[in-house]
C-alpha cells in the first residue's frame, strides 16, 4: 500500500516536530555496555556531533569540524522516489563518496542516503547538497554526525543496508538494517530511522540513539566485535511506518596522512 503525501506529511505527528529545525540533536540515550564479544575500539564520536536540519527547499547544513581525519558522515532523506543526491561538498573536508542509497519501495515514498569523507580542516563548515532535479518546496531531514580516533585514519565503508516496516499495517516497532562487521578492530555502525510517528530510543546493547529535530532517530555503535551483524531496534508511538538505513565505517591507522 502507498502512503499517500499527507500520511508522510506528518499530520498525525505532535505539535512539536516543527517544519525548521537547525540544531544539535538532542536526547542522547546511549543503553548498556559494548557486549563483551565486541572489540575494545578507539572511535568516539567527535564532539558537538549529530546535526539536523529539515526546511521547505533546504539542501545545506552547518557543521563545526572538530579534528583533522575525523570521518564525516552525511544523510538525506525526503519524501520521493526519483530524487536523489548527485554530489556533496563541504569546505574543510575531502572528496564526498555515497555509501548506501535506499528507496522505500515497501510503504512507497521516501528515498534516504549516507554520504561520507574525512575532514581537512577544523572549524565551522557547511554541507551543501546537490539533488538530481529541483526540490521546490520538499522538505529533506539532513543529518551530519562525526566520528574521531586518537590519530588521523583512513576510513573505508564495510557494508550497508536499509529497511523498512508499516505496509500492509502499521507497526510500533523500528528495525534498523542488518548490517555485518569485518574482521578489523576499529568499526563504527550508523544509521538513521524515518518515522511517520514519534521515534523513541531503543535498548540494544551497545547502541546509542538520538532523536533529530523531526523525532527521527540516528543511533551508532562504536564498539563492534568482528564478523558480526548488528541490527539495533527501537520503537514509534502511536503505531506507524519507519525506513531506516545504515552503514558500518572501520578505521584503519595512517601512516604519512594526507588528503
Amino acid at each position: 500500500m502507498t502512503i499517500n503525501n499527507s500520511m508522510r506529511n506528518r499530520t498525525v505527528r505532535v505539535v512539536s516536530k516543527c517544519i525548521i529545525s537547525v540544531a544539535m540533536l538532542s536526547s542522547v540515550l546511549t543503553v548498556g555496555l559494548a557486549s563483551v564479544a565486541s572489540a575494545a575500539s578507539n572511535i568516539t564520536e567527535a564532539a558537538t556531533f549529530p546535526y539536523s536540519a529539515e526546511v521547505s527547499g533546504g539542501t545545506t547544513l552547518p557543521i563545526n569540524l572538530q579534528h583533522v581525519g575525523d570521518l564525516v558522515i552525511f544523510q538525506s532523506q525526503i519524501h520521493s522516489q526519483t530524487l536523489t543526491v548527485s554530489s556533496v561538498s563541504a569546505p574543510g573536508t575531502g572528496t564526498w563518496t555515497l555509501a548506501q542509497r535506499y528507496v522505500d519501495a515497501t510503504n512507497g515514498i521516501i528515498t534516504e542516503e549516507i554520504w561520507s569523507a574525512v575532514a581537512t580542516a577544523t572549524g565551522s563548515s557547511t554541507i551543501t547538497a546537490v539533488y538530481s532535479s529541483s526540490i521546490g518546496s520538499a522538505s529533506p531531514e539532513l543529518v551530519a554526525d562525526s566520528f574521531t580516533t586518537p590519530t588521523p585514519s583512513l576510513w573505508s565503508v564495510v557494508s550497508t543496508g536499509g529497511a523498512a516496516a508499516g505496509t500492509p499495517t502499521t507497526t510500533t516497532a523500528i528495525t534498523f538494517p542488518s548490517v555485518t562487521s569485518n574482521a578489523t578492530a576499529n568499526q563504527v555502525y550508523w544509521g538513521y530511522a524515518e518515522s511517520t510517528q514519534t521515534a523513541t530510543g531503543g535498548s540494544t546493547t551497545g547502541f546509542t540513539y538520538a532523536l533529530t529535530g523531526q523525532l527521527n532517530l540516528v543511533t551508532s555503535n562504536v564498539n563492534l566485535g568482528a564478523g558480526t551483524p548488528y541490527a539495533p531496534t527501537a520503537s514509534e508511538s502511536p503505531a506507524g511506518y519507519n525506513t531506516s538505513i545504515a552503514a558500518i565505517f572501520s578505521a584503519a591507522p595512517a601512516t604519512n596522512y594526507t588528503v
